[in-house]
C-alpha cells in the first residue's frame, strides 16, 4: 500500500479561473486511491495550464529552446524522484503527457525508482511493457492531433486578420462592440464618451503631456476603464497603442486593414508608439530622459564627472539652496561633487533653448511625416525578420550554425537599434509643431506644464552637463561700499552668466 500517494490534475483552458475541471478529476482520483487503498497526501494542479504549447527557454549552456513549460509539473516530478510520493493517479494520461519527453521522464521514474503510477481511466500503466508501449503511442497520437490542431487554429487566426475581422471578447477601449440578433460580435463602432477620450489623450501626449497627468485628471473626472476600474498608467499605455485604434488587425507582427473606423490616424499612432516606447519614459535608475520628474530639466541634466543623471534635492546646509545635485555623490560614487543651483540654471538654458527655436533650421519639416513613416515600416519589416530568424532557430529549420545565426541576429538588432534612434529623433520634433511663434512661446512659457515644457526642451537638447566649478571664480560676490544696488545686481548676474558660461555644456539636437 502506498502511504504517500500524490494526485496530478489539469486543464488546459479555464479563463475564469473556476476550477470545475480540475475539481472533477481530483475527486474521480481519489475514489481510484481509494479503491486501491493508497493514501493521498498532495495534490499537484496546472488549472488554465497546455501540455503543448511552447516557450522559448535557455538552457544551461545557454542556447535556446522552445519547449513546453508546466513549473507545477516539473515539481511533482522532482518530488517523485526525491522519495517523497510513493506513487502518482491522473485522471488520463493525456493530463500529463501530450509531449514525449514528458512520458519519457515518468516512465524513468516508474522504472529506475520504482513509483507506481497510475490513470483513472486506466490507460497509464508504466509497470509493464505493454503499458509502456501503449502509453508511447497514445501519447504520440496526441502529439500529432495538438500539432494539427495548432496549425488549423493558427491558419484560422491568420485568415481572419487578413479578412479585417475583429478577435476578442471585449471591445477596444474606444470602441463598443457591433453584434447581431445572436449576440455574435460582427465588428467595432466609436464608442460616444470613451473615443473622445482617446483623442484627447493622443493631443495631449503629443503636445509634451504625461501619462500620469491624463491618469490623474480621468481618475479625478471619476472616467473608468472599459472593466470599471480606475485608470492607471500601464492600461492606459496599452489602449493608446493598440493597433485596433488605426483600424488595423495584427498577426505574427503583421498588420492588416479592418472592417472598423479608425479613432486616430496611423502618422500620429507611429509618433506616439515612438514616443511611449523611448526607454528614458521607463528606464530604471534617476531619471533618465526629459519629462521625469516635477521640475523643469528633470532627466536633462548630467554629471560632467561621472555622466549619471543629477537629481533635485536642497543643499547648503541652513541656506537651503534649491538646485542639481548629482545623484552618485549620495553614494561616494562620484567626486566631482557637481552640484549647480536650479533656478539660475534653468532660466539660462530656457533663454538658449528660445533662441535656438527661433531660427529657420527648425522651422516644420514637411518632409519630417514622410521620413516618419518610411523608418516605421523599416523596423516593422525588421521586427518581423527578427522573429522568423529566432523561430527557425530555435526549430530547427535555420539554414547555418550558431556563429551564423548571431550575426544575422546582431545585424538586424544594429539596425533596428539605428532607425529606431532616427525615429525617437523625428517623434520628438513633432512637440514643436504646435507652437505657432518663439514669442507666444516665451510669453506663455510659465503658463505651460512641467512635462510640456520638459518635452519642448527634450526636442532640441540631448543633455545638459555640469562640470566643476571654475577655478579662481569666487562663489559669492559681496557689496562694494562704492556701488549702488542697482549696479551690484548688474555685477552678480553678470559673475552669474560667467560662471555658467563656463561650468555648463549643452548639447543640441539640431
Amino acid at each position: 500500500m502506498n502511504e504517500r500517494t500524490a494526485i496530478y490534475v489539469r486543464i488546459s483552458s479555464d479563463r475564469d479561473d473556476r476550477m470545475v475541471g480540475v475539481e472533477r478529476q481530483e475527486q474521480d482520483c481519489r475514489e481510484l486511491a481509494a479503491d486501491l487503498g493508497w493514501t493521498v497526501t498532495h495534490v499537484y494542479v496546472d488549472n488554465d495550464t497546455s501540455a503543448w504549447r511552447k516557450t522559448t527557454v535557455e538552457l544551461p549552456d545557454g542556447s535556446k529552446v522552445r519547449r513546453n513549460v508546466r513549473p507545477v509539473f516539473e515539481q511533482m516530478l522532482t518530488a517523485l524522484r526525491r522519495g517523497e510520493h510513493d506513487g502518482l493517479i491522473a485522471y488520463d494520461l493525456d493530463r500529463v503527457a501530450r509531449e514525449p519527453r514528458d512520458l519519457e521522464n515518468l516512465i524513468e521514474i516508474a522504472e529506475q525508482f520504482g513509483r507506481a503510477i497510475k490513470s483513472s481511466t486506466g490507460n497509464m500503466q508504466l509497470d509493464t511493457d505493454h503499458g509502456i508501449y501503449s502509453a508511447r503511442g497514445e501519447v504520440a497520437h496526441a502529439n500529432k492531433s495538438s500539432r494539427d490542431t495548432s496549425r488549423r487554429v493558427k491558419r484560422a487566426a491568420k485568415q481572419r486578420a487578413q479578412e479585417g475581422k475583429y478577435h476578442g471578447a471585449g471591445a477596444a477601449f474606444g470602441y463598443e462592440l457591433v453584434k447581431d440578433e445572436d449576440g455574435k460580435v460582427l465588428t467595432l463602432r466609436e464608442h460616444p464618451e470613451h473615443a473622445a477620450m482617446l483623442r484627447d489623450a493622443y493631443a495631449h501626449l503629443l503636445s509634451g503631456g504625461s501619462l500620469n497627468s491624463i491618469v490623474k485628471r480621468w481618475n479625478e473626472e471619476g472616467r473608468k476603464t472599459n472593466r470599471g476600474n480606475a485608470w492607471r498608467s500601464s492600461p492606459l499605455k496599452r489602449a493608446l497603442m493598440t493597433p485596433t485604434i488605426i483600424a488595423m488587425r495584427e498577426y505574427d507582427g503583421q498588420l492588416y486593414p479592418a472592417d472598423w473606423p479608425a479613432l486616430v490616424s496611423k502618422d500620429d499612432w507611429d509618433k506616439l508608439r515612438t514616443l511611449l516606447s523611448d526607454p528614458a519614459r521607463t528606464g530604471k535608475g534617476f531619471g533618465e530622459g526629459p519629462g521625469k520628474g516635477k521640475y523643469v530639466l528633470s532627466g536633462l541634466v548630467r554629471c560632467g564627472g561621472c555622466g549619471r543623471s543629477m537629481v533635485a534635492s536642497v543643499y547648503s546646509g541652513g541656506r537651503g539652496t534649491r538646485g542639481w545635485v548629482c545623484a552618485m555623490s549620495r553614494t561616494k560614487g562620484c567626486t566631482n561633487s557637481s552640484r549647480i543651483a536650479r533656478e539660475p540654471l534653468e532660466t539660462w538654458v530656457v533663454e538658449g533653448a528660445l533662441a535656438r527655436l527661433d531660427t529657420p533650421a527648425l522651422e516644420p519639416d514637411e518632409q519630417v511625416s514622410d521620413e516618419h513613416v518610411a523608418l516605421r515600416a523599416t523596423i516593422d519589416k525588421d521586427h518581423h525578420a527578427l522573429r522568423r530568424l529566432e523561430d527557425d532557430y530555435y526549430d530547427g529549420l535555420f539554414d547555418g550554425d550558431k556563429t551564423g545565426y548571431v550575426r544575422q541576429r546582431e545585424r538586424i538588432t544594429s539596425r533596428i537599434a539605428s532607425n529606431e534612434a532616427q525615429l525617437l529623433d523625428a517623434a520628438r520634433s513633432s512637440v514643436l509643431a504646435g507652437i505657432e511663434s518663439v514669442e507666444q512661446l516665451r510669453a506663455n512659457w510659465e503658463d505651460e506644464t512641467v512635462a510640456r515644457r520638459n518635452a519642448i526642451l527634450g526636442a532640441v537638447i540631448d543633455r545638459i552637463v555640469i562640470g566643476p566649478y571654475p577655478e579662481g571664480m569666487p562663489y559669492t560676490l559681496h557689496h562694494r561700499k562704492s556701488e549702488t544696488a542697482e549696479e551690484f545686481a548688474d555685477r552678480k548676474r553678470a559673475h552669474q552668466l560667467a560662471v555658467l558660461e563656463a561650468r555648463v555644456t549643452i548639447l543640441w539636437r539640431a
